[in-house]
């Protein structure tokens, strides 16, 4: 498999990592109520940066990937790659809690 799709599929599950911890943040803890893309245009330098370790996160896992393995990522490379971006996104995305704020 070429090495760029291999990145792009890691960034991918990446972005599905940092919407699951939008979907936390929003349902689970309520100390948001921004939808998807107000979240992530609220502090869009935030975003940057979450994205930007992000896709670093994911071409370093992408390029640990085995050879041997073949087309498909293992399941530990799958969970370290959805990790990554959660982790990525927690860290360095702050947007606004606008529930506190309305209170």
């Amino acid at each position: 498999m070429n090495d760029y799709v291999e990145a792009a599929i890691f960034i991918g599950l990446g972005c599905i990592g940092a919407a699951y911890h939008w979907s936390k943040k929003r349902y689970l803890d309520r100390t948001t109520n921004l939808d998807l893309v107000g979240y992530l245009l609220t502090d869009r330098r935030a975003t940057y940066k979450a994205l930007s370790a992000l896709v670093v996160a994911e071409i370093g896992l992408s390029m640990a990937h085995s050879l041997d393995t073949g087309f498909m990522p293992t399941l530990s490379e799958l969970v370290g790659a959805l990790t990554a971006g959660y982790a990525a996104d927690s860290r360095f995305n702050r947007a606004e809690d606008q529930i506190t704020q309305e209170q």
